[in-house]
Order: structure tokens, then C-alpha cells, then sequence
């Protein structure tokens, strides 16, 4: 069966929003922070995003990133142009 781009689309964007629904339903709030308890593992920025985990190895992870990154862009700014 032949289906268009279209219902491909919409069967895609179904998924993600199913998927997403069945993450947030697995947040547990554990000392005031939303963990994500159905993660498959912690101290990832990609847990961080994907499955909203604001447990500490998480949140760390995802500033470490951060951090990283805007070092690099610095380091290739001519003459030491800041990112205001």
C-alpha cells in the first residue's frame, strides 16, 4: 500500500506526540526536581532534552554542553567579540 507524504507526516508527528505524552507521564517530582523515572540512563544532556529529566547528573550535563560550546564559539571570534 502506497500511503502519501502527507499520512506519513501525520503518522510520524502521532508518534512523537504519543511518545512525549508517555514521557511526561513518567516525570515524578523527587526533591522538588522533575525526574524522568523511565529514562534508560541519567547524566546525559540527551535525557535532559528528550525526556525532560532535571535530576542533577542531567541538569549538569546539559550546562557542561553549554559551556562547551560557547568556549568553541568564542575561541573562533576575531579579535575576542563577545556574544552580546
Amino acid at each position: 500500500m502506497i500511503t502519501s507524504l502527507e499520512q506519513r507526516r501525520a503518522r510520524a508527528r502521532d508518534r512523537a506526540r504519543a511518545m512525549t505524552e508517555r514521557r511526561e507521564a513518567a516525570l515524578e517530582l523527587i526533591d522538588g526536581r522533575e525526574v524522568a523515572t523511565g529514562a534508560p540512563y541519567h547524566g546525559d544532556r540527551t535525557i535532559y532534552n528528550h525526556w525532560r529529566c532535571r535530576c542533577w547528573p542531567c541538569t549538569d550535563a546539559n550546562t557542561q554542553w553549554f559551556r562547551d560550546n560557547r568556549k568553541q564559539a568564542h575561541a573562533c571570534k576575531p579579535h575576542g567579540h563577545s556574544l552580546r
